[in-house]
């Protein structure tokens, strides 16, 4: 019998691992207490819910900055793994961002645009866009959903304020150039 769940263990690690679960195995989570604001792109209007952004650290060392999509988790502004190696690649959205949120008038409009039409933004599911009040927002469009899925259902973004993001900024490099405890979640 205990061969038998040594089998099915095995059989659901390579699952997966397969599946692209793997990354995050092993890994300790962190809430870092950020909660972007859920915003329903079919129904223009922010929703009650909140989302909660969660600190993963890696068992290779590398770090992540997921929510809870339901059934998977999802990366925040698809930002992957970062290290010291790469944080400044990883994180050049947010970045670009803040530079953005400082702007004014017809020159941050123009800059929306362009940053709107990067390759790079449009491939990890992310905007600039405003708040109601006029305020810059960091959105992170990826919902988990396929495209036929999108054409079907709501379609649910996570809208980040600017202090929001210099707070990631500030997480992930002190997490990536130092070493702190902090209390794990799951």
């Amino acid at each position: 019998m205990s061969n038998f769940f040594v089998r099915l263990t095995m059989a659901l690690i390579m699952t997966l691992s397969l599946s692209g679960c793997g990354t995050l195995l092993g890994s300790k989570f962190y809430d870092v207490d950020i909660h972007p604001k859920r915003y329903n792109d079919t129904r223009h209007k922010f929703t009650e819910y909140t989302n909660t952004v969660l600190l993963s650290e890696n068992i290779d060392g590398s770090h992540n900055f997921i929510t809870d999509g339901g059934t998977v988790f999802l990366l925040v502004a698809g930002t992957g793994n970062f290290t010291k190696e790469n944080i400044n690649q990883r994180l050049k959205p947010f970045y670009d961002f803040l530079t953005w949120a400082k702007l004014e008038g017809s020159e941050s409009e123009n800059k929306r645009i362009f940053y709107n039409m990067q390759k790079e933004m449009k491939r990890r599911h992310i905007e600039f866009r405003y708040f109601p009040d006029g305020t810059p927002a960091f959105v992170d469009t990826n919902d988990g959903k396929t495209a036929f899925e999108k054409a079907i259902f709501q379609n649910i973004s996570d809208y980040y304020t600017t202090q929001q993001i210099a707070e990631l900024v500030l997480i992930a490099i002190s997490v990536t150039y130092q070493r702190e405890s902090r209390e794990v979640i799951k």
